[in-house]
């Protein structure tokens, strides 16, 4: 290895005996590919800054503390907002190449299957209003059976 470093360099010629000289590298291969590569530190934070406003959205719905639900209102006004700023939603999207509406879409109808499930889980006595309802209606029974 020591007599690598102290080889003079003799024109084109210099990697002639060296194994990986004429190894093409991935990024030579698909450099001329459109599309954010997966190996760009540059595209992984603004994924990984797209991913963390989605599931910010996500984990504060329905949630109860108030850290969360700030959380949730802050991603869905960034995911909402129009501006063009450099780190703005749309900016991100335009970048990674990725149709911002279809993502909005796409979190607008989750949302709306969450709100869904949480409303019809709900049975009749458990509807606001409704508390003990059940309880009067045995407890009329109970007399009727009682008097006849």
């Amino acid at each position: 290895m020591a007599d690598l470093l102290t080889m003079p360099y003799t024109g084109d010629h210099w990697n002639d005996g060296l194994p990986w000289a004429g190894a093409v590298l991935p990024a030579q291969f698909y450099s001329d590919c459109k599309g954010p590569r997966a190996d760009d530190p540059i595209h992984r934070l603004m994924r990984a800054i797209l991913a963390d406003a989605i599931r910010c959205f996500q984990t504060g719905f329905g949630a109860r503390q108030p850290t969360k639900q700030r959380l949730s209102a802050e991603a869905l006004s960034w995911i909402l907002d129009e501006s063009d700023g450099v780190f703005s939603f749309r900016t991100l999207c335009d970048l990674l190449e990725i149709d911002p509406i279809d993502i909005r879409k796409g979190l607008a109808c989750w949302w709306k299957e969450r709100v869904r499930e949480k409303n019809c889980g709900r049975t009749p006595s458990m509807l606001p209003g409704t508390r003990g309802v059940r309880r009067k209606r045995r407890t009329i029974a109970l007399r009727r059976s009682r008097l006849m």
